[in-house]
């Protein structure tokens, strides 16, 4: 059961995605979601950069990379809507981050499989 208290909040939080996402300056959802971002992307970053220094590990190096591409994006988009840079060379560079990005996370997925058949083959584990 929906009350209307519960509507009020939904038709807010829609409002608040909405505000963000078609850039409305000076809204208060974008101006709080914006540094969240930038904030949240940059903790996860120096996440993975602590995790990469402890494993020492070629998928780790990878991951890490990705998500640096991720946080240039963000940093793209913020440098985009702030107009200094065109919005047309942010699309295009924001296509070649994610492509970069999906790539890293690829080659990541591939040293994790490389390092389990070497680990299987030295145990003497085969594959069917």
């Amino acid at each position: 059961m929906v009350t209307a208290c519960g509507t009020e909040a939904t038709v807010a939080l829609l409002s608040a995605v909405v505000f963000v996402g078609s850039g409305v300056a000076g809204s208060v959802p974008a101006v709080v979601a914006m540094p969240v971002a930038v904030l949240g992307t940059l903790l996860l970053l120096g996440a993975a950069v602590t995790v990469l220094i402890r494993r020492r590990s070629l998928a780790y190096l990878f991951v890490v990379l990705a998500l640096a591409g991720f946080a240039g994006g963000v940093l793209l988009d913020r440098l985009a809507a702030a107009g200094a840079i065109p919005m047309g060379a942010a699309h295009d560079a924001m296509v070649v981050v994610d492509a970069t990005t999906v790539v890293l996370l690829l080659a990541a997925v591939q040293a994790v499989a490389r390092q389990g058949e070497a680990a299987g083959a030295d145990e003497g584990v085969g594959h069917d």
